[in-house]
């Protein structure tokens, strides 16, 4: 199952996350934050947006997330890892 796909079945949909994708559509762009960050020399914010869709989505990161699914995310993992549905277990660990 490809990566995108397995997100998508295994976490996203279970838990609801309805705005949360590697690629978010073309009329929800305009939603993109922007992101700052400080320049060495002159310690002046430079701004800059992510403007076109990656090859294959990033392991390493590349989702684009609403607040309220990030939320939702965030509480699965303080409920012991579940939020309506068992995502993950507590492991147990044995010495």
């Amino acid at each position: 199952m490809p990566y995108r796909q397995f997100l998508a079945k295994r976490i996203f949909e279970p838990l609801g996350m309805k705005g949360t994708s590697f690629f978010p559509p073309a009329n929800k762009m305009a939603r993109v934050a922007l992101s700052t960050r400080t320049s060495t020399a002159s310690f002046s914010p430079a701004r800059f947006r992510w403007s076109g869709r990656l090859a294959l989505p990033a392991p390493e990161g590349g989702l684009h997330s609403t607040s309220a699914d990030l939320l939702r995310f965030y509480q699965m993992f303080l409920n012991g890892g579940e939020l309506g549905v068992r995502m993950f277990r507590r492991r147990r660990w044995r010495r």
